[in-house]
């Protein structure tokens, strides 16, 4: 389960009482603290639910049961109960013993892991299900399951001595596969509760686990009035209070609904220090932390808070970055009741860091002895102000109920109506320079009682913590003259630039220049086939969104060169990007993008160049003649291109940070060894010398750019996004279709060759410890269409739930195994699964031996019927929520996909049949003919040799 770590909060008044900052409350207005189509409500038994339907999440709920409680409830001999309960909860229960509970949801056509799963936090436990909707019927089916299921999660957990015992083998291994998330977490957790109670638990706490222990912690906190059920999406009001009135309203009342308690994120007295030392990093960076006690936005007044804490970090960064001093300044949440107000400053050389810390300690110091004067105050609220934005109403259900999660547990909450963001727009313009002196006075007070330094270092000769305290003293007892605020004066927005004489142009349909227009009607995709070669895909989603997106996909790459012509043409498409167009300066057409709020990149890989853009729809022909004038008359900057050139001579043959970096990064020399097996890039590869940076020429370079985007019969044009057909198609038409068809490079189309043998290799690793990887590596050649593409789709999905089955479920000797598809249909037609399994390096051979079994069963014998069925049902949903009308970029991507694996947009059409007639047995034979363990592909990663 994913682990966030997260903690209690202490109530506002206390909070209120720390800062001692006080706000005027008179003439508040007190607004409802969620959004106005939100329905919230309780149960007698204490239970608390929020309903929140939205018309843009069609056949989708998402639903949370949010328990507020987590490991720091535990006690002594309950520490990892909180987290083991989490994996008990889909184990067993009373009405779904030994995993019938995921059974259940997986018949839906869920997947655990995706649209079932659990985290576990200090200050909570959230169960989370993404629930599919076919139909108004099933929608009640699939509600009542899972409210039937959490039910069970709050009173009927199997905790049987089987369960736990096998359970703590997964757990063990989860624990082992996790990483801090921060390098410096041990210093910025603090030193009372926090470090005593980690989410997790240790691997020492999970083995001393016992049935006792979890049963006492269950039956105290797993309580009614302990929880919140969030129900987002399609969801029927009345249906949902009804069901979980009548499914959860029967759970006991407990007479004392108290609520658990809090704590307070401490740290020890003084300035606590801690360097950590990278030979490989060039900058330095020291990040000053003051903890400090913030209050949540409960309502407009902490929000107001909030907002003038902002104008602190403002107000600092900008005075700062006009001094040329290398500090940036913000505040932000980090646990409990703590914000970390950081002063973070950055440079290669000890003296500058000094000179930085210094600065900033004279700037804080100037502020609260002079105040800031009213001229710069109002540039600053301004600034906020306009920052102050209404939630948007077409966020997805996933992003709501984030949003409801910090209501049930912080109590927090958004700006939902003109009416709030215009009142807290009046209250901070009242704000005072004596308001901002006093916050920061407040924080400068604070660091004097406690502060963190955590500081990257790039040598042993690491700044001292007496250093740099000494450095921010010296700040300030440092006097400064009266600082002039000089206000920017940016160039009215409404001047217009001059716009290049081809977006002037107005075009009009030539005759013929459409051979070919069909219609798909399931996916709503219109196919056009232009004269000149280009095909268009237009697909258009809600209009809501306002933004087109392009993508301009063309066969063509590096991988169909010779050693020598990649020499010739090495980074081409960058170095002619650059140039920007033709007769068109880069600021100005900089600037005429950024007025029409366009943009554009290009690119190229080992098989295919692209051009992806976006923009407004009203300004859709101007994009379109854009990338028709990058692609026809692309400017050279010669000046530029021969300083970059002359740089890489200086530096050939010196080892780069990113080399050094690599030669330490197992994982990525892993990634590197499996591309070079697996054919990516047919194994061309090589070094520039000077003699090669030397001979490249702009002008070579260009002249490969042209006749690669100009291989017009090669490329594909996809248009998605909240635009008119009748209005998209005469502009697109008009203005692609003039482009002229090059003298197109060459292109090898064989397909890849992959290793006839087995290979195996091992890598040290002197961080994994205990732990290993095994990378199993399954290639092979395929011919692409998506019937094919969907087969193997299923044979990925058969064997993710076939080793989470045994290795898992049955050996737990791991904990989150993954199996990989990769698949290039052209013109590679080679496609290969890889199984990343971590485990105990011990363990690592009775692993690559269960793979073994797993594979030779599905070659042997047919899966059921029933659990096929299931997959499928498994792709419907994703394919359902994935490519909705309102998810524009999805199906540019999808289409992206059918295109470079050389996947028909008929068969596409016709998705839903094509995946039912798969049956067990052509899944058996697929495995037979494709899957040779004989030539598998096994690297381990270890700290030993010998394994």
């Amino acid at each position: 389960m994913h682990i966030k770590l997260t903690t209690c909060r202490i109530s506002l008044l206390s909070l209120l009482l720390v800062i001692s900052i006080s706000i005027s409350r008179a003439g508040s207005t007190t607004f409802p603290p969620l959004s106005p189509n939100a329905v919230e409500g309780k149960l007698s038994n204490g239970l608390r639910y929020i309903l929140v339907p939205t018309t843009n999440q069609s056949h989708k709920i998402e639903m949370r049961m949010i328990m507020r409680i987590g490991s720091l409830v535990e006690d002594e001999e309950q520490r990892g109960c909180a987290h083991f309960l989490e994996h008990l909860a889909f184990e067993g229960t009373k009405h779904f013993p030994n995993r019938t509970m995921i059974q259940a949801f997986e018949a839906q056509g869920m997947k655990y892991g995706r649209d079932i799963n659990a985290f576990t936090g200090f200050d909570r436990t959230i169960y989370s299900l993404s629930l599919p909707i076919t139909s108004a019927q099933q929608r009640s089916e699939i509600l009542q399951l899972a409210l039937h299921s959490a039910s069970d999660w709050l009173g009927a957990i199997d905790i049987s001595t089987s369960h736990v015992e096998n359970e703590k083998g997964t757990i063990i291994e989860e624990l082992r596969s996790y990483t801090l998330p921060d390098d410096f977490y041990t210093l910025k957790i603090g030193t009372g509760r926090y470090p005593k109670r980690m989410p997790l638990g240790s691997e020492q706490e999970i083995k001393a686990v016992t049935p006792k222990a979890l049963l006492q912690y269950y039956n105290k906190w797993y309580k009614p009035h302990n929880a919140t059920i969030i129900i987002v999406g399609d969801v029927d009001v009345n249906e949902a209070k009804h069901l979980i009135s009548t499914t959860l309203g029967h759970l006991p009342n407990t007479n004392k609904q108290t609520p658990p308690p809090t704590y307070p994120l401490t740290y020890s007295k003084g300035t606590n220090y801690m360097v950590l030392t990278d030979s490989l990093q060039t900058t330095q960076k020291i990040d000053w932390i003051i903890p400090h006690v913030m209050p949540f936005t409960t309502n407009l007044h902490n929000m107001l808070e909030r907002k003038r804490m902002a104008i602190v970090c403002s107000l600092l960064n900008n005075r700062l970055k006009e001094s040329g001093t290398r500090c940036e300044v913000y505040d932000s949440w980090y646990l409990a009741n703590k914000n970390h107000f950081t002063f973070s400053f950055s440079s290669t050389h000890n003296s500058i860091l000094l000179q930085s810390i210094r600065a900033a300690s004279a700037e804080c110091r100037r502020i609260v002895k002079q105040g800031i004067c009213s001229i710069e105050l109002q540039h600053l609220i301004k600034k906020q102000q306009e920052k102050m934005i209404v939630e948007k109403e077409d966020k997805t259900a996933t992003e709501i109920c984030d949003d409801l999660i910090d209501y049930v547990i912080f109590g927090e909450r958004r700006i939902y109506s003109n009416q709030e963001a215009n009142q807290l727009k009046v209250l901070l313009s009242k704000t005072t320079s004596k308001d901002i002196v006093k916050r920061l006075s407040f924080l400068l007070k604070q660091m004097r009682k406690s502060s963190l330094i955590a500081y990257n270092s790039h040598s042993d000769n690491s700044l001292s913590k007496q250093a740099i305290i000494q450095a921010w003293q010296q700040g300030q007892r440092q006097n400064m003259e009266r600082y002039t605020f000089h206000p920017l004066h940016p160039s009215s927005p409404s001047t217009s630039i001059q716009r290049p004489e081809w977006d002037l142009k107005t075009y009009k349909i030539a005759k013929g220049a459409i051979i070919n227009q069909n219609y798909h009607k399931n996916l709503e995709v219109t196919d056009i086939k232009l004269s000149n070669g280009i095909r268009l895909l237009l697909k258009p989603t809600n209009t809501a969104d306002s933004t087109i997106y392009i993508a301009w996909i063309g066969r063509g790459g590096m991988a169909d060169l010779t050693t020598l012509q990649q020499k010739r043409y090495y980074d081409a498409i960058a170095y002619v990007d650059l140039g920007g167009i033709q007769g068109l300066p880069n600021d100005t057409l900089s600037d005429i993008m950024m007025q029409k709020s366009l943009s554009m990149a290009l690119g190229v890989d080992q098989y295919w160049h692209q051009l992806l853009a976006s923009g407004p729809v009203c300004n859709s022909s101007s994009l379109f003649r854009l990338i028709r004038e990058k692609i026809m008359h692309p400017g050279l900057d010669y000046p530029l291109f021969e300083y970059l050139k002359q740089s890489e001579i200086a530096n050939n043959g010196k080892e780069t940070l990113l080399q050094r970096m690599m030669k330490r990064d197992t994982n990525r020399l892993i990634d590197i060894c499996i591309d070079s097996l697996v054919g990516n890039g047919r194994d061309k590869t090589f070094l520039m010398n000077k003699a090669d940076w030397q001979q490249l020429n702009l002008d070579t370079l260009a002249t490969y750019y042209k006749r690669t985007f100009g291989d017009l019969c090669n490329t594909t044009i996809i248009l998605t996004g909240g635009f008119d057909l009748t209005k998209i198609i005469p502009q697109a038409v008009t203005i692609f279709s003039e482009m002229l068809q090059q003298d197109a490079m060459p292109l090898d189309n064989r397909p890849i060759s992959l290793p006839h043998n087995e290979v195996r290799k091992v890598f040290i690793d002197n961080e994994s410890h205990q732990k290993g990887t095994l990378y199993m590596v399954l290639p092979f050649n395929y011919h692409p269409e998506l019937r094919t593409s969907l087969c193997m789709k299923l044979m990925r999905d058969l064997l993710q739930e076939r080793v989470i089955d045994i290795l898992r479920e049955k050996l737990h000797i791991v904990y989150s195994p993954y199996v990989d598809l990769f698949y290039d249909g052209y013109p590679q037609q080679r496609a290969y699964l890889q199984l990343t399994i971590d485990a105990d390096k011990n363990n690592l051979e009775k692993v690559e031996q269960t793979l073994c079994n797993i594979v030779t069963q599905f070659q042997d014998t047919a899966v059921s019927t029933a659990n096929l069925e299931k997959m499928k049902r498994s792709f419907l949903v994703a394919k359902q929520q994935a490519l909705s009308n309102d998810t524009p970029v999805e199906w540019k991507n999808a289409l992206t996909s059918l295109i470079k694996n050389d996947e028909s947009i008929a068969d596409f059409n016709h998705y839903e049949s094509i995946l039912q007639q798969i049956t067990a047995q052509e899944i058996q034979q697929k495995f037979k003919h494709y899957i040779k363990l004989n030539k598998r592909i096994v690297l381990i990663k270890t700290d030993e040799t010998k394994k």
